[in-house]
């Protein structure tokens, strides 16, 4: 598949990735794990959410830089960008969900959503975000699956966050549990239309 195509699928899919976010943040039970250390951040250090997350993201990618660099590329650049705008378009788009029943059923979707636009983005190969970047990386050295180390990560972030007074959700958990393994099944899946992983 040519550079140019796959770097239009990575721009709708981390958009796709920021309308899912937006999605299971209108559940009222938030997102992935690394929410809950942004959170604790804020909390510690009196920054913004939005100095945390740039913050972590360059720290993230300081180590890759050291541990695997090839990770690094124009997806690094894109993917903040592109994932706050489908963020911000998805929490308009959305409604506030009040339903238990559709508040469960909207996390779900908004789980398989994130899952396959990340699984999406790692696979189109113009370089990472800065946390799947760290994961590949690792997956690169180590020679585990994507899955084992975003466990690791997941946990250490919130754990983290946990301590340093962030809020913690459900949906935290759900994700810290099947985020990794969703990501997993669809890259094995996008192999067949042509996106091959980094693995």
């Amino acid at each position: 598949m040519k550079k140019e195509l796959r770097i239009l699928i990575y721009v709708l899919s981390s958009f796709g990735l920021g309308l899912a976010v937006g999605l299971c943040y209108q559940t009222g039970w938030g997102a992935d794990p690394i929410t809950v250390f942004f959170d604790g951040l804020n909390k510690v250090f009196k920054i913004s959410l939005g100095t945390a997350n740039t913050l972590t993201a360059l720290v993230m990618i300081t180590i890759v830089f050291f541990i695997d660099k090839k990770q690094l590329g124009l997806g690094t650049i894109i993917t903040p960008f592109a994932v706050q705008f489908g963020i911000d378009y998805g929490m308009v788009w959305f409604p506030a969900l009040t339903d238990f029943y559709i508040r469960c059923l909207g996390l779900i979707i908004g789980f398989i959503a994130l899952g396959f636009f990340i699984a999406v983005n790692i696979s189109c190969d113009i370089g990472q975000g800065s946390y799947d970047a760290l994961v590949l990386s690792l997956v690169k050295v180590f020679k585990k699956t994507y899955s084992f180390f975003r466990w690791i990560i997941d946990g250490t972030l919130l754990l983290t966050g946990y301590l340093m007074g962030g809020k913690v959700s459900i949906a935290n958990f759900l994700a810290f549990i099947v985020m990794g393994k969703i990501v997993d099944f669809f890259i094995v899946r996008l192999k067949k239309w042509g996106l091959k992983a980094k693995k």
